[in-house]
């Protein structure tokens, strides 16, 4: 429930509970949707397992890569080269991981190579958190649109009525362009995340630029709006990846507060970092298709709102900085 919307016929219900119970009873019907969300997965093709494989098969994360060699060379995604940009997005050919790309990328990870460079070296074109006076934080989601996931992070956003800045895939994007009407219908921000998820600064410059365009194509296409923010994958930019970024008229954003759900750590560790850490300014980073993610959504939102801050969209953050 959002904060200030008790009419004064409840008020004396809730006098009469704590604020211990009202948690409580806010968590079980939490539980209650979350239960009624999964049993209209088992229908069609969307099993819940089948749901969540595919959720997680389309975020490509190094430290996981790392941990699971084996499991990640079968994993699939779309990957693109700028000779091959210039045909359809429909004939968009799938291609696998190779082993060859996988050890590659290890060995930039292993190096240190990549690492996000000091805010104060890179300009004032990259945002990794806006301070103010206004108690404001960000909530934004990485890597989707995905079919069912996006629709269910959207709701429990909107038990809260609050906004959130969905940095999205091109890949993901074109192949579910729901969901992307899902996430700006219920008053979200929609922004680019890249089109396949490649590391930028191990690609050449005509690969960069067909990444951040062609991203901006389909989410144009599917919205009506041109992205003004982008974010690379992995937070791994340098100048030159910025200055690419600024070119196609968006300013690049990374986060100041990572809770590192793709690691699942535990949805009641998940909630504690997020909520303990958070603080007026704030850029929090999510990521769709995680079952604890979602699961810890309500409580990581209630705790922060308990601290006295607000939840605008990286947009707005931006503006009150002014």
């Amino acid at each position: 429930m959002k904060p200030g919307s008790i009419q004064p016929n409840q008020h004396l219900f809730f006098v009469l509970i704590s604020t211990e119970s009202l948690f409580f009873i806010q968590q079980i019907v939490l539980v209650v949707m979350l239960l009624i969300m999964g049993l209209g997965l088992a229908g069609g093709n969307h099993q819940p397992a089948y749901a969540l494989a595919y959720a997680e098969s389309n975020q490509r994360n190094p430290e996981e890569e790392k941990a699971c060699p084996e499991e990640n060379q079968a994993l699939s995604y779309i990957e693109l080269t700028c000779d091959e940009a210039q045909e359809p997005l429909n004939k968009v050919p799938d291609k696998g991981i190779t082993k060859a790309e996988l050890e590659a990328e290890k060995e930039l990870v292993d190096a240190g190579i990549e690492i996000n460079q000091p805010q104060d070296k890179i300009g004032p074109l990259v945002v990794r958190s806006v301070p103010n006076a206004h108690n404001m934080v960000a909530l934004t989601f990485d890597d989707g649109p995905f079919p069912r996931w996006t629709e269910y992070y959207v709701q429990v956003l909107g038990l809260y009525g609050i906004p959130a800045t969905f940095f999205v895939t091109g890949q993901q994007a074109h192949a579910y362009p729901e969901g992307i009407q899902t996430i700006l219908s219920a008053g979200h921000e929609i922004a680019n995340h890249s089109f396949s998820h490649k590391r930028f600064t191990s690609l050449q410059e005509k690969d960069v630029r067909w990444e951040l365009s062609s991203t901006n194509q389909v989410l144009e296409q599917a919205s009506g709006i041109a992205p003004t923010l982008f974010r690379p994958p992995y937070g791994s930019f340098n100048q030159h990846v910025v200055d690419l970024a600024w070119e196609h008229g968006m300013r690049t954003v990374t986060w100041s507060l990572d809770p590192q759900d793709w690691r699942k750590p535990g949805v009641e560790d998940l909630v504690k970092t997020v909520v303990s850490k958070a603080k007026a300014g704030d850029i929090i980073l999510l990521h769709e298709g995680k079952v604890e993610t979602l699961f810890a959504l309500s409580m990581i939102i209630a705790g922060i709102q308990e601290k006295g801050l607000e939840f605008v969209s990286v947009s707005t953050l931006l503006e009150k900085s002014q």
